[in-house]
């Protein structure tokens, strides 16, 4: 569509305007609009896709680049801070992946799967209906033999309910969300205390971190307590 000039447009009746604002706005804007809300929805998912590519192949060489120390710390977390006293944090890290492990895998019950399992298995991830989980809830008949009469009573057994398993269920996977990114984070400290280490510089201790906390750094420390929450 032709884009008048301002003095073309103000000759422009005031029906002729509206047309041409409205013909402008679906034949120039909006097909802009969608064009460049489609680049960055590519953008994001090249970046996004290069991001994981990134990450794993800096994952190998700091595997294979890194001491026993630091290969150590792939499966106990904190580890590589222990070994280079950085105690606080390696006892935090290590108790964040018990936590995990435990709220994962230790069993509610005889035969039964870990908390973290056991609500990842009641979502139906591919029920397309408005019910989640694996029992519904059911009418139970009982029928009783009353003096030759058969007396049929219906009780009401309770299924799953599907808001809690799909409040359980999703913060179970972000619970494994933040499992990966922490693993990946206390490898990382682990690689930079080995290169501070090579350099000959002093490593932060607890009692730097505590300060820090104390210091430069207490906005973490207040938004530590409603992220909690």
């Amino acid at each position: 569509m032709k884009k008048l000039n301002d003095l073309e447009y103000l000759k422009l009746s005031k029906w002729s305007a509206f047309w041409y604002d409205l013909g402008l706005f679906f034949l120039n804007v909006l097909p802009h609009w969608f064009l460049g809300l489609g680049l960055k929805i590519w953008k994001g998912f090249k970046n996004f896709v290069l991001g994981i590519k990134d990450g794993c192949v800096e994952i190998g060489n700091t595997f294979a680049k890194g001491n026993w120390a630091v290969k150590l710390s792939f499966l106990i977390f904190g580890f590589g801070n222990l070994y280079y006293g950085q105690i606080l944090r390696g006892i935090l890290f290590l108790l964040f992946e018990l936590l995990f492990l435990g709220y994962m895998f230790v069993p509610l019950g005889p035969n039964q799967l870990g908390t973290g399992l056991h609500w990842l298995s009641k979502v139906n991830w591919f029920n397309t209906g408005s019910f989640v989980g694996d029992i519904q809830g059911a009418f139970k008949e009982t029928v009783i033999d009353y003096m030759g009469i058969q007396i049929v009573t219906k009780d009401w057994v309770p299924g799953d309910d599907s808001v809690r398993v799909l409040l359980y269920g999703l913060l179970t996977v972000l619970f494994i969300v933040g499992f990966i990114v922490t693993w990946r984070m206390q490898i990382k400290q682990c690689t930079i205390c080995m290169d501070i280490t090579a350099s000959g510089k002093k490593i932060r201790s607890g009692k730097d971190d505590l300060q820090s906390l104390l210091d430069d750094q207490f906005h973490k420390t207040l938004l530590s307590l409603p992220l909690f929450g």
